[in-house]
């Protein structure tokens, strides 16, 4: 079970991160579709970092 302290912070999060990618958007920062899946764990740090400097 997850405690309410800890939906809480995961809530505050993503209201924080909500904000940052409008606001992004509203500056026009450019977004771009890499073909791969988000998470803030990796499973091959490298592979990561390939693709994201590949675009």
């Amino acid at each position: 079970m997850i405690s309410k302290a800890s939906d809480c912070i995961h809530s505050v999060l993503l209201r924080a991160a909500i904000r940052l990618f409008t606001v992004a958007l509203a500056v026009g920062a450019a977004l771009h579709a890499m073909g791969e899946g988000y998470t803030w764990e990796t499973q091959n740090r490298k592979r990561d970092i390939e693709k994201a400097e590949a675009g």
